[in-house]
């Protein structure tokens, strides 16, 4: 599980999770508070996208190919490193500048402090 510290933010009626070059959007009844919190996203729930397309960017940094699938390593602008386990078609290329995805029902929080499942 690829895990990243940072805050929930609140505006205009919704929820978004912002990290140092890293924003997603989030249900807005993800959370009942805003603040620190930690976000949690399997690597099977993590997308990329070969085109820089409006999402939180990210740079290729290794990619392991394992048949159907490849495990792909990105930084994003922030230095935080995470994980995705992609379809083998999409095919990165290492120092490649590509856009990340979450589906927001796949994100998972949890509190900076306690450690414990924010509810969703």
């Amino acid at each position: 599980m690829n895990f990243v510290r940072g805050t929930i933010e609140r505006s205009d009626g919704g929820a978004r999770f912002a990290a140092p070059g890293l924003t997603f959007t989030i249900p807005a009844a993800a959370a009942a508070k805003t603040g620190p919190v930690v976000l949690g996203v399997r690597p099977h729930d993590l997308g990329i996208d070969r085109s820089v397309n409006g999402g939180p960017s990210a740079v290729v940094s290794l990619v392991e190919p394992l048949g159907s699938e490849q495990i792909v390593y990105v930084t994003v602008p922030g230095g935080q490193d995470l994980v995705a386990a992609i379809a083998s078609e999409i095919a990165p290329r290492i120092d490649e500048a590509v856009s990340l995805r979450v589906a927001p029902a796949a994100v998972h929080l949890f509190d900076a402090d306690t450690g414990a499942r924010v509810d969703v």
